[in-house]
Parts: C-alpha cells; structure tokens; sequence
C-alpha cells in the first residue's frame, strides 16, 4: 500500500441536510466513489449495522438519503484524521458510526466493530508523517510456532533416528 496515495476520501450520508455516518474511503481503480452504494446495498441485505438499520427506518418513513464527498484526494493518513476529526464536531451520540479510531479525550474508548486496530492505523498515521516503522519485537506466534516444532523434529532426528555412516 503506497502511503502517499492521495486515492483516498471522506463522506457523508445525509437525510434532510442532517448526518447521519461519517465515513472514509478509497476509489476503485477507475475513480469511482462507490461506497454510499455498498451501504445501500448492505441495507437492502438487511444488515444488522447502525447504519443499515437507519438507512432501512429513512426508507419505511418515505425519505431519501444522499452521499456527499466532504473532502477528496486524500491519503489514507489524512483520510483517517479528518474522519475523525468530523465524528468529535457532530459527536458520536449524533451519528450512527460505532467507532472510533482513537482513544476520546472525554472518555474511555468507544466500541469498535472488526476493522484496522489501532494500532495497525497508528502504524500507518506514523509512516505517512515520515516516522521510521518501528523494529519488530521478534518472530510472531506463528513463526514461534513453526521453528519450535522445526526444532522438535530436528531433536527427535537425532535421538531416534541412527545415522547411516559407511
């Protein structure tokens, strides 16, 4: 993932000039902005999200929602900021949005649905501002895993099974 990349955007779902969801996203390859469909689509599905379900109650009253871009060219770090930066203007308790992607200054953490961990997006918020990464710690779980039991079959080898020496 190119970090400068400025694919990125932000936008909102309104109904009557009011919002409703706060979101960040990127364009498909051939520039399109399609992510207002896919919530559309995902209410259609009769997804249980907040979103969904706001979108599903807009529908039986009647009404129509819109998706606006509020700022484009973006790259995912600035993207993320001023996602953010929008949910504490309107305030989470005013929206259907059920994460955050930082701790709240006015609270613990909010709930967060399955998405980029947080430290994953401070990983990537640091890249893009020219931080060097961080150095890992070691191999993770699954490396451990594979070169513990590599290391048990290399024992077992050279207890159990006599070598052939001509």
């Amino acid at each position: 993932m190119n970090l400068d990349q400025r694919d990125c955007y932000v936008y909102a779902l309104f109904c009557s000039d009011k919002i409703f969801y706060i979101g960040a996203a990127r364009e498909k390859p051939n520039g399109e902005r399609a992510r207002g469909e896919e919530h559309l689509d995902a209410a259609k599905r009769g997804s249980t999200q907040p979103v969904s379900r706001r979108i599903r109650q807009i529908w039986s009253q009647g009404g129509l929602f819109e998706f606006r871009v509020l700022q484009a060219n973006l790259n995912i770090g600035e993207a993320a900021l001023l996602e953010q930066e929008w949910i504490k203007k309107i305030g989470l308790d005013n929206l259907t949005n059920v994460r955050v992607w930082a701790p709240s200054p006015n609270g613990p953490r909010q709930r967060r649905q399955k998405g980029p961990s947080l430290k994953a997006l401070n990983k990537l918020l640091g890249e893009a501002n020219g931080e060097p990464p961080k150095q890992p710690r070691g191999p993770n779980l699954r490396e451990r895993t594979r070169l513990n039991k590599l290391a048990r079959a290399e024992a077992y080898a050279r207890t159990k099974v006599p070598s052939r020496v001509q």
